[in-house]
């Protein structure tokens, strides 16, 4: 075997070049983030009794959700959390189905829901999820806000155990996510979300703060309105990146908690094309982010052409080192892939690695065109033209 590929050196060394630069780049880049994620907390010294929690808002933005809805507000209802503290907001936003009747029947039901309507809310220029979280957040009277998705379900300890990890100098908690296996695409997605989380979970783990995940995420109450809120904040499309942005320029703390007791779990998006156009929001959301952020964004982008390229045509002018780059690879992703499975307490993660490594052939060389072909972009079949600075 070394010998081969020795002679494959002689013969083509720009494709060894490219191999060790890529293999390298990647390993280099994986393995902080392997070490920051086990720094991540993942249970709290104690968890607070119920004379210690503090008032909590749940908000839940919902358009066109009448699928999904009813498990996700059934997983919000159950949550081990005292009554008298907790108040839960559903925001219908713009449904064209039965989601606003659904919101209304539910808080008919249930003394701790508000029901919210978008078309109630004064003019803003927000779009998409932002429009619901703003209205949300004119009504919510808890000292911290929990926000999650419509397509998502938390566990009953989600409150109790993402609160226990918070300090006096907190101002967001951030949680983990799956995307619950329903067919291929969601495996692709799964796989897209694992590999998402290790750049989030890992740099928060080495005090950087980059993201907290929309889907599971809560942000104290008095930042945001001291920041003047979401229609006060310069951003086009990720609310919660902005939400994120808020903490950081308040100087408070951002704690990620890694553990089965808040993970929360997503229903996939239908298609492949609604992967592709997620994605494509997140990066540009990413993109009016502070300029570190930004060019950590761009160097990532540039390399990951180039990395596609490679693991799609590499074979022709070196199998050898075609088929070496690929192991290397499969090893790594399943290195983060067995940490998350122990983390998350999810036993059939391991075999989500191999998805990723299709994903990330796919993704690093679909997203550039399709980020620079349109700049339509899509929430729950709400269309809105996205802003380029």
């Amino acid at each position: 075997m070394l010998e081969l590929l020795l002679t494959e050196y002689q013969q083509n060394p720009w494709a060894v070049y490219m191999f060790w630069g890529l293999s390298v780049f990647y390993v280099i880049l994986i393995t902080p983030l392997i070490v920051g994620f086990l720094r991540t907390p993942n249970q709290p010294p104690r968890l607070l009794d119920d004379s210690e929690l503090p008032m909590v808002t749940v908000l839940v933005s919902a358009r066109n959700e009448e699928q999904d809805f009813p498990d996700c507000i059934a997983s919000v209802r159950a949550l081990d959390y005292p009554v008298e503290k907790l108040q839960i907001i559903l925001v219908d936003d713009n449904s064209d189905d039965s989601t606003g009747r659904l919101v209304d029947e539910i808080a008919a039901a249930d003394e701790r829901v508000l029901a919210l309507h978008s078309r109630d809310m004064p003019p803003t220029r927000l779009q998409a999820k932002a429009r619901g979280i703003f209205w949300g957040m004119k009504h919510a009277t808890g000292e911290w806000v929990f926000i999650t998705d419509a397509d998502a379900r938390v566990p009953a300890t989600w409150l109790r155990h993402m609160l226990s990890h918070a300090r006096p100098d907190t101002g967001m908690l951030g949680g983990a996510l799956y995307v619950m296996d329903t067919g291929w695409v969601s495996r692709f997605e799964r796989a897209s979300w694992a590999f998402t989380q290790m750049f989030n979970l890992g740099l928060s783990g080495l005090g950087i703060p980059f993201a907290c995940l929309g889907p599971n995420m809560a942000i104290k109450r008095s930042i945001y309105e001291e920041a003047g809120g979401l229609e006060n904040v310069d951003f086009s499309i990720a609310e919660d990146l902005a939400l994120m942005k808020m903490v950081v320029h308040h100087k408070a703390g951002i704690i990620n908690v890694v553990s089965a007791e808040t993970v929360a779990a997503l229903r996939p998006v239908p298609s492949y094309k609604h992967l592709l156009s997620q994605q494509r929001r997140w990066f540009r959301g990413g993109i009016d982010n502070e300029v570190e952020y930004q060019l950590f964004l761009w160097i990532f982008f540039g390399y990951a052409v180039v990395y596609g390229l490679f693991m799609l045509f590499g074979w022709i002018f070196s199998l050898p080192f075609f088929l070496l780059f690929h192991a290397v690879n499969v090893v790594v992703d399943l290195s983060y892939f067995y940490l998350q499975k122990k983390r998350f307490g999810l036993s059939e993660h391991l075999r989500y690695a191999f998805w990723a490594h299709a994903h990330k052939v796919i993704i690093f060389l679909l997203l550039t065109p399709s980020f620079l072909m349109t700049r339509r972009a899509r929430w729950m079949g709400d269309g809105y033209e996205e802003v380029y600075d």
